[in-house]
């Protein structure tokens, strides 16, 4: 089996020098580290689309679908900040990155209580009319 060398920040801790590794795992873990931050972009990017379709009222880009309903502002919002958790999560981030990729998915629990609150007792806290109120009350 052909062995490379891998670096530092791709295997688990010993050495600070590079170490070899089975090739299979290494495409392994470069594949999955590809896909995290293509996800990370993909999610970004529906939620920068979503904001522009409410600010310019293209109805288009406020749905993922033409049978779908509308995404509020803050539901991409949301998706976004979750986005930044995950990509502040990956690869071997440092404690730092993790408790502030922890911070923003606790603020995004928080503002999902809030929203499920304001649904399930049929009052609006304001919230929604934020942004683009005039588009979200037609």
């Amino acid at each position: 089996m052909r062995r490379i060398a891998v670096p530092y920040e791709f295997r688990g801790g010993g050495r600070r020098d590079q170490l070899c590794c089975e090739h299979s795992s290494v495409r392994s873990i470069l594949v999955l580290a590809w896909w995290a931050r293509a996800a990370v972009v993909a999610v970004l990017g529906v939620a920068v689309a979503n904001w522009v379709g409410w600010a310019t009222g293209v109805e288009t880009l406020t749905r993922l679908g033409g049978d779908f309903p509308y995404m509020p502002p803050w539901t991409a919002l949301c998706l976004a900040v979750l986005g930044v958790a995950i990509g502040l999560q990956t690869g071997r981030p440092s404690g730092r990155r993790v408790w502030v990729g922890r911070a923003l998915a606790v603020v995004v629990g928080v503002l999902g209580v809030v929203f499920l609150k304001q649904y399930a007792t049929n009052r609006s806290f304001g919230l929604d009319q934020v942004w683009f109120p005039e588009s979200l009350n037609t």
